[in-house]
């Protein structure tokens, strides 16, 4: 900040930035010694900001003129209330930011950069104004700029977290329906390998005669059946969690193989054969009970 010794200076240099723009001091303070002398008194920009702060006197004696004569009172006229008629307006008209405003403005700044936003319609900055130096303007069409390629970059993101989110749903789904199948392939293995023992023990009066090593060898024969009958039913419900059908499978084999309500209350879709009904169960229920009812 340069400090003048003169106030009048001062003030022009450190609070308006407008001591570029007089060229002779002793003409000014001529000026200023004669609008005294002649007793024209100037509107504050206080005053020229809010109109309602003019003294009414004033006022009322600016209205008694008429606003084109070369009267020193209407210099009170020229506030940002004032339409281009001369004509009092509650909002103050539209005032564009002309390249030669911002110029004497820069000056004042002594190199310092200026950012200007602009985001009124219309404008309220000239787009000349960008060819100043140091001066950056940035209008609405610049912003629009921006905000269109941020907005791709959000769209290419919102599209990649709804790919990581139907993974992450496809995971969890898998999941899920690996706590029905594993259950049920317990269930499914220990009815059938009870139904085996069952058997065994049914036709055991008919086995009388044979010796130990050949007991175990129809143990053995038995359980190698129930494995075989296993072995498909196992492959296929681990094949159903590929498809997302683990759970319609798996209620499906716990109502073949009499194994109770599936994991999770899943149940069987309409149509599904089950083995509930007038008619004695048919497949392997039937087989490995050995026919009979």
């Amino acid at each position: 900040m340069t400090l003048a010794a003169d106030p009048l200076q001062d003030a022009l240099i450190n609070q308006f930035g407008l001591a570029d723009l007089v060229v002779d001091m002793a003409s000014l303070a001529n000026s200023v010694t004669r609008f005294r002398e002649q007793g024209i008194v100037l509107p504050t920009f206080g005053q020229l900001a809010d109109p309602s702060t003019i003294d009414p006197a004033t006022a009322s004696a600016v209205a008694a003129i008429d606003k084109n004569a070369p009267d020193p009172k209407n210099l009170w006229r020229v506030h940002w209330y004032n339409d281009i008629s001369g004509n009092r307006v509650e909002v103050p008209d539209h005032v564009v930011l002309t390249k030669e405003l911002v110029s004497g403005i820069l000056k004042a700044r002594r190199g310092r950069s200026l950012f200007l936003i602009d985001i009124a319609v219309p404008r309220d900055v000239d787009p000349a104004v960008n060819e100043l130096e140091n001066v950056y303007l940035y209008d609405i069409d610049e912003l629009q700029g921006v905000v269109d390629s941020s907005l791709e970059e959000r769209k290419a993101a919102a599209d990649k977290a709804g790919a990581m989110l139907e993974t992450e749903v496809k995971g969890f789904d898998f999941w899920r329906q690996t706590l029905t199948i594993a259950p049920t392939i317990a269930a499914m293995s220990d009815r059938l390998h009870d139904v085996g023992r069952a058997e065994i023990e049914r036709f055991k009066r008919r086995m009388q005669g044979m010796t130990p090593e050949q007991e175990k060898a129809v143990e053995e024969l038995v359980r190698g059946v129930v494995q075989k009958i296993l072995h498909p039913a196992i492959r296929t419900l681990k094949g159903s969690l590929q498809r997302g059908r683990a759970s319609d499978v798996a209620s499906l084999y716990h109502n073949v193989f009499d194994l109770g309500p599936a994991a999770g209350g899943a149940h069987p879709q309409d149509g599904a054969p089950t083995a509930e009904g007038p008619e004695p169960p048919r497949g392997p229920h039937r087989i490995v009970q050995g026919g009979r009812e």
